[in-house]
C-alpha cells in the first residue's frame, strides 16, 4: 500500500508514470527492509526492485534529459 501510495503521488504531482513506478520500487525495498521482513522475501523485494530500475534505464535517460513523456 505505500509504494501504491507513492506512486498515486507521484502521478497526481509529476504526471509522469514512469518516474511513479521507479519511485515506487525504491519506496517498496526501503519498507521490506525497515519493517524486519524475513530475509528471503527482502531478497525478493529487491531484486524485483532493482529489476524494475534496470527496466526503466530509457525512461531515467529521458527523465535526465526532461523529455519524457507526460500522462
Amino acid at each position: 500500500l505505500g509504494a501504491a501510495a507513492v506512486f498515486g503521488v507521484v502521478l497526481a504531482v509529476f504526471r509522469i508514470v514512469s518516474l511513479g513506478s521507479m519511485l515506487a520500487a525504491l519506496t517498496t525495498i526501503a519498507l521490506v527492509c525497515g519493517l524486519q521482513q524475513p530475509l528471503p522475501y527482502r531478497l525478493l523485494v529487491i531484486a524485483g526492485g532493482l529489476y524494475v530500475i534496470v527496466r526503466h534505464r530509457a525512461n531515467i535517460q529521458r527523465l535526465l534529459a526532461g523529455t519524457e513523456p507526460r500522462v
